[in-house]
């Protein structure tokens, strides 16, 4: 599975969810169901970055996750 299909109708609340798997693959999944999978360490650390980094794109999601983690201690 690489591309993701156009017939995936997104509609307002729909969930998209990424994540990395083993091995540098980027899953995305709409709704609970996965449509991409794409093995790409580039990508993967390039993906994450945007979030994660020093000049985050979201930085209210760089805290909540920050948050999160620290509550697993």
């Amino acid at each position: 599975m690489g591309q993701a299909s156009d017939k995936i109708k997104l509609t307002s609340g729909s969930i998209i969810e990424v994540s990395r798997l083993p091995g540098y693959v980027l899953q995305t999944k709409v709704m609970g169901d996965v449509v991409s999978k794409v093995e790409s360490e580039l990508l993967c650390r390039a993906y994450f970055q945007l979030y994660l980094g020093d000049d985050a794109f979201d930085t209210d999601a760089k805290e909540k996750f920050g948050q999160s983690l620290l509550s697993l201690f």
